[in-house]
């Protein structure tokens, strides 16, 4: 468990059309052993190193106008977690997944 671990938000919202959240996540470094060993006398690495990583969210409302089906918004939401694709090691086998770029459209009724 590292000793250290924050989160940061902003959020920005302009009417009811559109949203914005950046999300900052720091991890200090970290043993993955008890005794908290740097590295082993066959060379393996117990101390991970301390990362960052920094989420954007964008989110677009459009009106829809569908009133047959009830339908009343469109959103439009683009995430990229990992904006600045930083390498880090999380656990023994894990394997940090750099960039991930998400996209969503949802109907609201």
């Amino acid at each position: 468990m590292p000793k250290h671990k924050f989160n940061l938000g902003l959020s920005y919202q302009k009417k009811d059309d559109f949203n914005m959240k950046v999300l900052w996540r720091y991890v200090g470094s970290r043993f993955l052993d008890q005794k908290n060993t740097v590295r082993d006398d066959r060379g393996f690495l117990w101390k991970r190193d301390a990362y960052s990583i920094l989420d954007l969210t964008l989110v677009k409302h459009l009106p829809l106008t569908l009133k047959k089906w009830h339908m009343e918004n469109l959103e439009i939401t683009l995430a990229i977690e990992n904006l600045l694709d930083n390498h880090y090691g999380k656990w023994f086998f894990y394997k940090d997944t750099g960039r991930i770029i998400r996209g969503e459209v949802a109907v609201r009724f």
